[in-house]
C-alpha cells in the first residue's frame, strides 16, 4: 500500500478535511526525491487562486507535509481534451498560501515527466 495512502486513511478519520463534493478537484500526491508532488485536478475548469490556496493548505495539513518540499501542480484539459499542467508557487504566511504564480508548463519534456508522476501517484 502506498505510504500516503495509509497516513491519509488514518488522518481523514480525525480531520475536517471536508470539501464541497460537486466542485471539488480531486487531489493526487505522489512523492520523488524528496519532493511531495500534489495534484489538482477539476472537472469543472480551472481554479480559482482562492480555491487553489484552501486545496493546498488542507491537503498540506492532513497529510503533515512541509510546504518546503511540496510542489503543487493544477491539472486542466484544454477545449481538444489535451491535458495541461500549470506548476503552482505557493508563497506561505503562518502556514496558510497567501499568494500564488502559477505558470503553464508548456516544453513536451516537462509535460511528460508530470504526466508520468501524476500516474503513479495516489488519489486522496
Amino acid at each position: 500500500m502506498n505510504a500516503y495512502a495509509s497516513l491519509a486513511e488514518k488522518q481523514c478519520l480525525a480531520t475536517s478535511f471536508t470539501f464541497d463534493a460537486d466542485t471539488a478537484p480531486s487531489i493526487h500526491i505522489a512523492q520523488m526525491m524528496g519532493v511531495d508532488y500534489i495534484f489538482l485536478q477539476s472537472a469543472t475548469g480551472p481554479l480559482s487562486e482562492k480555491d487553489i490556496a484552501q486545496y493546498a493548505a488542507q491537503t498540506l495539513e492532513l497529510l503533515a507535509l512541509n510546504p518546503d518540499n511540496t510542489l503543487l501542480i493544477c491539472v486542466e484539459l484544454d477545449s481538444l481534451g489535451n491535458t495541461l499542467f500549470k506548476r503552482c508557487d505557493l508563497h506561505w504566511l503562518d502556514n496558510y498560501p497567501v499568494h500564488i504564480h502559477a505558470r503553464a508548463i508548456t516544453t513536451a519534456s516537462q509535460q511528460e515527466f508530470y504526466s508520468t508522476i501524476l500516474e503513479h501517484s495516489y488519489n486522496l
